[in-house]
């Protein structure tokens, strides 16, 4: 028979036990649960992976990062999103993008294109593309000759996740 005295005696350890295995529980983790400052630990390692597994030799460069719902954002905030790749020295051609981005919903990713032609000065175009499918790598057909930078923002998230982009060049084979 256990005395009252043991009961009381242990009753805050399997209080604060309890309250932590119930914090830790993954299941229906929502955007306030998840640490001021920093993406969860799910996200995170969605982050660190490898772009997918994919290895080619396509590759000029690729960028990374984290989203936010986008109401969760004002305009200045928004702005300041975008991402830079750093391509080397000199111009490159472009013929697409490789996409994906955590979880099970939809992005919109802007592509940022600085192309010089004829030593005409710097021309930077945008393009977006709409309801991005999350959980999947996805190719994006846009060339341009005379590349000099590119840069991704990512909206249209309705949850915290993260994405990521690989800018490709031509076809080696």
């Amino acid at each position: 028979m256990i005395s009252t005295s043991t009961v009381v005696r242990w009753a805050p350890v399997l209080a604060v036990a309890f309250i932590l295995g119930a914090c830790s529980s993954s299941d229906g983790a929502t955007s306030e649960e998840t640490p001021v400052g920093g993406p969860s630990e799910e996200i995170q390692e969605w982050m660190n992976r490898p772009f997918a597994g994919v290895v080619t030799e396509d590759s000029l460069g690729s960028a990374s990062g984290v989203v936010v719902p986008t109401e969760e954002l004002d305009d200045e905030q928004a702005a300041q999103q975008s991402v830079a790749v750093e391509l080397g020295q000199g111009q490159v051609a472009v013929r697409g993008v490789l996409a994906s981005c955590f979880g099970e919903s939809t992005v919109d990713l802007t592509v940022h294109l600085s192309t010089t032609s004829d030593g005409a000065g710097t021309e930077t175009t945008a393009t977006t593309f709409r309801a991005l499918p999350c959980g999947e790598d996805t190719e994006l057909a846009l060339e341009a000759d005379g590349v000099t930078g590119v840069g991704f923002s990512v909206s249209g998230a309705d949850r915290d996740g993260a994405w990521s982009a690989m800018v490709l060049g031509p076809s080696q084979g």
